[in-house]
């Protein structure tokens, strides 16, 4: 650029244009300096002419305002004094002119010695109903004729009970104001009026006088009329109109041209209602005709002299222009190239800062939502790598001590009730309300690491602060937990039960705790509402309670997928699995049957709600609808109709999507767990890599393949132990493993005893009445 500029010095045309453009430049400037100058000045002028119309305007409309507002309230008063003079009041009810005839002489005679000092009052008549207007002889005549005046007459049937001033023109043009007053003053009916007319010259005439070109106008109070105080006459409508809008309005204070002249307004309302005064004077300035055409003529100027600065502009621009060609395009290009590479790393840099802003928003997120997930995971996924899990939990900023740790559950009762009652926003506040309550409580002995709402249930997961005796600890524990119960019943609409998990000092138990405290909750069955549950109480001898919690917890997995799925073949096959292990329970108390079948309809509720499928119609008093059931076969038909129903909503419902992998495992596992399979084998058959479904398979359940299936048998063996009287070879054969061998070893690890002994603890013990003991 330097190199281009060097080269346009030495070209004389270059030189002559820059020299034009700085000349140019320089008197621009000194233009535009006068016209703020000038326009500052004319500002100046303005302000001082305001600020002496606001003066005279204070002392002039001030004490015209105080003359008039005081004759006005004169006339204004003795007019109401007569209208409201009993005698004449009551006789113009007779509406007969012979008897009004001697109270309108002394109304008369009354007027003229109430009236002395009012020197503009022209004439007075008396409106009678019935009779027409009646001139008063207010000079003392015994004279008494009607005088049919159809606009007044028009005026008083169409008015109300306040007094009216109306403007009247004459034939002879001379111009009247009209009082018009209604008689009697109280009540709603006009009997008649007292009629004042004034003559505009001598009423609104001031006594004080007034400056050359000074206006006080007197606008009455139907804000079409004004009169000039300097000699009472009407303003002309061509004159009044431009500024009457304005005046009418809330302002107080504008500019009007008034005559070719620019004049400043101000504008006063009267003490009386709706009368307003309105002081006019033009502005005095001290710029001439001459000095404007000047200022006009130097913003020509301005204006031309901007144009030429433009030209000028252009065309060095054009002279550059060309040189820059000259100088060559390979060194121009270079040029741009480089400009652009400066553009493009600067763009590139501000897209870096944007994507880490929004990265940086989004770990925060991501932080978050792997807290809660871990969190969760906890729950229902045991470990022995206890360390690692710590170090987890320290990442992830949640500070843990190794004094002890437990789960409790929150269970809201009657859930159908607390669903029909609350929408579900509400239910997720109450649901928090909750969670907050509990924290509160437990804060000082116990650290509350993760509080979650699921359907009718608040998990809240707990640490000791301290190092504590476990049956001090428990003792604590209780003591809170119904506390908790305590406020909850006092402060909602809604009753609770609580179970708690035991205390375990090692993190790899977490999930056990849970598991405990849902078990607790089983024993509402016994207990009823409001039932605070601790795992510690429960007793151990009852072995239908745990194997029919396992079971439907097993049923639970199946039956909530297969309503996400609208599956109505396997919502069937589900409660026919649960059939199937009812029969084979021998001895199992009706009442345990009754809270299975009611918990599982709390699930299909639950799941449907969270499926966009319609709620159910289910019995509100569930609990007594099953209690008047007395045999299996009526529960589960029972049972079959809700689920029927169930299947007759999710048929009208939404489109529900394709079951997932995982989903579609469980469901296999739940039907040939007591086969030989294999996760190559289901991968191969569903198309997927072995390792992804593995690892897709821990992150959604929590337990490898292998585990769950091993879990699924054992389960069953459980079952089949306590249930019935096979072997236990045939029972090994019957969930899957052909070498009893390792049947035993494998229960012997997930249960801590081996299947025989298992069956032993766990089996009441029966007396044969065939049998001689």
């Amino acid at each position: 650029m330097i190199t281009i500029i060097r080269r346009a010095l030495h070209s004389l045309q270059f030189r002559s244009l820059f020299i034009k453009l700085l000349l140019s430049l320089t008197i621009l400037l000194l233009l535009i300096i006068f016209l703020v100058t000038s326009f500052l000045q004319y500002r100046f002028q303005i302000s001082i002419a305001e600020n002496e119309i606001d003066k005279s305007s204070f002392q002039r409309l001030e004490e015209t305002k105080l003359f008039m507002d005081a004759l006005l309230r004169n006339i204004n008063s003795m007019t109401l004094q007569l209208a409201n003079t009993t005698e004449l009041s009551n006789r113009l009810e007779a509406e007969d002119l012979t008897i009004i005839s001697p109270a309108i002489k002394k109304f008369g005679n009354n007027f003229r010695e109430s009236f002395i000092s009012s020197y503009s009052v022209n004439s007075a008549f008396i409106y009678i109903k019935g009779e027409g207007i009646v001139q008063v002889p207010i000079t003392g005549g015994q004279a008494v004729r009607k005088f049919d005046f159809a606009q007044i007459t028009q005026e008083i049937n169409h008015m109300g009970k306040d007094e009216k001033w109306i403007v009247q023109t004459l034939p002879d043009n001379h111009t009247l104001i009209i009082l018009i007053r209604p008689i009697p003053l109280l009540g709603t009916d006009i009997n008649g009026a007292i009629i004042v007319s004034f003559d505009p010259a001598e009423l609104f005439k001031s006594p004080f006088v007034q400056r050359d070109q000074e206006r006080i106008w007197i606008i009455l109070p139907d804000g079409q009329h004004a009169f000039e105080t300097k000699n009472g006459t009407i303003v002309p409508s061509d004159v009044f109109d431009p500024a009457r809008t304005k005046a009418l309005s809330n302002i107080t204070s504008f500019q009007g041209r008034l005559e070719d002249s620019v004049y400043g307004f101000r504008v006063n309302p009267s003490s009386l209602s709706h009368w307003k005064y309105v002081y006019a004077m033009p502005f005095h300035t001290e710029s001439s005709k001459v000095y404007n055409l000047v200022v006009i003529s130097v913003l020509l100027a301005t204006l031309g002299l901007m144009y030429y600065v433009f030209r000028k502009v252009r065309q060095i621009q054009s002279y550059i222009a060309t040189l820059t060609i000259m100088v060559g395009r390979n060194k121009s290009n270079r040029q741009e190239k480089q400009q652009d590479e400066f553009l493009y790393l600067i763009s590139e840099f501000n897209t870096i800062m944007e994507q880490d802003t929004i990265l940086q928003q989004r770990l925060e997120q991501s932080e978050m939502m792997l807290r809660q997930n871990f969190l969760q995971q906890m729950l229902i996924e045991p470990t022995v790598f206890t360390e690692d899990r710590l170090m987890k939990l320290q990442e992830l900023g949640i500070e843990v001590s190794g004094h002890g740790i437990f789960v409790m559950v929150v269970r809201i009762d009657d859930y159908l009730g607390f669903k029909d009652k609350y929408k579900p926003s509400d239910q997720s506040l109450l649901g928090y309300f909750i969670g907050k309550l509990a924290e509160e409580q437990l804060h000082g002995k116990f650290n509350v690491l993760f509080t979650l709402f699921k359907g009718r249930d608040v998990v809240i997961l707990c640490n000791l602060t301290s190092e504590t005796p476990i049956s001090l600890a428990r003792s604590n524990v209780l003591h809170v937990v119904n506390t908790i119960c305590q406020y909850i019943h006092s402060y909602l609409e809604l009753t609770i039960s609580a179970g708690i998990g035991d205390i375990h000092s090692d993190l790899g138990y977490i999930s056990e705790s849970y598991n405990q405290a849902l078990q607790a909750l089983e024993f509402r069955i016994f207990k009823g509402h409001k039932a605070l549950i601790p795992i510690w109480h429960v007793q151990s001898n009852q072995p239908y309670i745990m194997l029919m919690y396992n079971e439907r917890k097993e049923i639970e997995t199946s039956l909530s997928a297969a309503i996400k799925e609208a599956d109505l073949n396997k919502v069937k096959w589900c409660l026919d699995q649960l059939k199937k292990m009812i029969k084979k329970l021998d001895g199992c108390p009706m009442t345990l049957i009754r809270h299975t079948f009611q918990e599982l309809v709390m699930v299909m509720v639950h799941y449907s709600a969270d499926s966009n499928i319609p709620t159910p119609e289910v019995p509100q008093d569930l609990h007594d609808s099953l209690m008047k059931l007395e045999t299996l076969d009526e529960i589960i038909e029972w049972m079959e109709q809700t689920a029927n129903r169930i299947i007759s909503s999710a048929s009208h419902g939404p489109t529900i999507r394709n079951r997932t992998p995982v989903e579609q495992i469980l469901e296999y596992i739940q039907t040939n767990h007591d086969k030989e399979i294999s996760l190559n084998g289901i991968a191969e058959q569903l198309g997927l890599d072995p390792s992804y479904l593995s690892r897709l398979f821990k992150q959604a359940v929590g337990l490898n393949f292998m585990e769950y299936l091993l879990s699924m048998r054992v389960k069953h063996a459980k079952m089949l132990l306590v249930t019935t009287d096979h072997s236990v070879t045939e029972i090994s054969q019957m969930v899957g493993y052909h070498n009893t061998a390792s049947f035993i070893r494998i229960f012997k690890k997930h249960e801590g005893v081996p299947p025989g002994q298992y069956r032993t603890e766990n089996t009441n013990k029966k007396l044969d009445i065939q049998e001689i003991y």
